[in-house]
C-alpha cells in the first residue's frame, strides 16, 4: 500500500503517518528545503498522537532509493515506538524499507 504513495513526478519529499487501523495520512512537509528532507507540520500530526493511533511514519526519497540517510536516523529516534518506512526508487521499481529502534539503534524491519 505504500508503494503507491511514491510519484516519480514528485521534485519534493512527501511525509505521512501510517495509522493502528492501516489508513495512511498524509501530513505536510514544512522542512525548509523539501527536495531533499522532510517535516512534519506538527500541529497536523499531535492530534494523532494524542489519541494514540499511530503506528509509523513514512516519507518519499523522490528519485532516491529507500536507504536511511543521517537525517532519517536522527528523526526515527524522536519517535522510537514507531516504525518508520522510507518509500523510493530502486533498480527501476518503487521500493519500500522499514526500520525500527531496537536498544537506541535504527535497525531494518526484516
Amino acid at each position: 500500500m505504500l508503494e503507491t504513495l511514491y510519484n516519480h513526478d514528485d521534485t519534493e519529499e512527501r511525509c505521512g503517518l501510517v495509522l493502528t487501523d492501516g489508513s495512511i495520512v498524509e501530513i505536510e512537509n514544512v522542512a525548509q528545503e523539501k527536495t531533499d528532507s522532510y517535516d512534519m507540520n506538527p500541529m497536523a500530526v499531535l492530534p494523532f498522537l494524542e489519541k494514540k493511533v499511530v503506528a509509523g511514519t513514512w516519507h518519499t526519497h523522490p528519485k532516491g532509493d529507500p536507504n536511511l540517510s543521517g537525517e532519517d536516523y536522527s528523526g526515527f529516534l524522536a519517535y522510537p515506538d514507531l516504525e518508520h518506512s522510507i518509500i523510493g526508487w530502486r533498480n527501476g521499481a518503487v521500493a519500500v524499507q522499514t526500520y525500527r529502534i531496537e536498544n537506541g539503534l535504527v535497525v531494518v524491519c526484516a
